[in-house]
């Protein structure tokens, strides 16, 4: 059986802040849709604890792959919860042990390989990520097995990867986001990610929504509460209209299943 680790980019916080609008914090989330894909032994590592104590390369390399959850920390501050996790990112690159990761997770990954994470002007793009765009690259990788084009998903994030790593492949890009899906080669390891979040069912993107909402009025991702209503009621209809696609659990978290595959290789 893969033995596979879990590396949790939130503050235990943050996790009971999700838990709070009956959300699952991200390693429950990632173990559930794991599970869904098939058989692995889990283990989680929590780096932004006070008691965290970096894992060393070797200890490291005993699993057959890293996955990286996302978070509500940006990576240009509070450097207590974000420096750790970019240093234990560069011993998991060194590790040569293969890497996923969702949101932030990739965002972690491009500074430790030397890339740059910036804030929208436009602030958040969140909901459902549309058209998203594959790159000649993006069509031959087998992340996108089995994809069917146009490619959505349920996504938040208000960070977004600026400058690329040397080494890396872009995957996929949209009309908000110029990096959706990235391939990092660094110190002998790689690492495949996407900035949204295949992770999220309906359930925890509209828990999300909900937890997010005073956040995102502020911001002025939307005028009002009333445009934010208008904003969720239109989102549920078109699951409604769409609930094959959306509640089909084995496509939507494709790009995971994927990369789990290709650990057998």
């Amino acid at each position: 059986m893969k033995k596979l680790l879990i590396i949790e980019g939130n503050t235990d916080k943050d996790s009971l802040n999700i838990q709070k609008f009956k959300g699952l914090s991200y390693v429950p989330l990632f173990t559930k849709s794991i599970e869904i894909l098939g058989e692995y032994q889990i283990d989680a590592l929590y780096p932004t604890r006070d008691n965290f104590e970096q894992i060393s390369i070797k200890d490291l390399q005993k699993y057959d792959g890293i996955l990286w959850t996302g978070s509500g920390l940006s990576v240009n501050e509070t450097p207590h919860f974000v420096q750790p996790q970019i240093e234990l990112c560069k011993n998991a690159f060194e590790s040569k042990v293969p890497m996923y990761g969702s949101c932030w997770g990739l965002q972690i990954a491009v500074v430790a390989a030397g890339g740059k994470v910036s804030s929208f002007e436009a602030g958040y793009e969140i909901g459902i990520m549309k058209k998203l765009t594959l790159t000649k690259e993006g069509k031959e990788h087998y992340l996108f097995k089995n994809k069917t084009e146009p490619i959505s998903s349920f996504c938040v994030h208000k960070d977004y990867i600026e400058e690329l790593p040397s080494n890396s492949t872009l995957l996929a890009f949209n009309e908000f986001c110029p990096v959706q899906a990235l391939e990092i080669n660094y110190k002998g390891g790689t690492f495949v990610g996407v900035q949204y979040h295949p992770e999220f069912d309906v359930k925890q993107m509209l828990s999300t929504f909900e937890r997010l909402e005073e956040k995102l009025i502020k911001s002025t991702y939307f005028k009002n509460n009333e445009a934010y209503n208008t904003e969720i009621t239109n989102m549920k209809k078109e699951i409604l209209n769409k609930k094959d696609f959306y509640n089909n659990d084995l496509y939507r978290l494709l790009e995971i299943s994927n990369w789990l595959k290709n650990l057998e290789k």
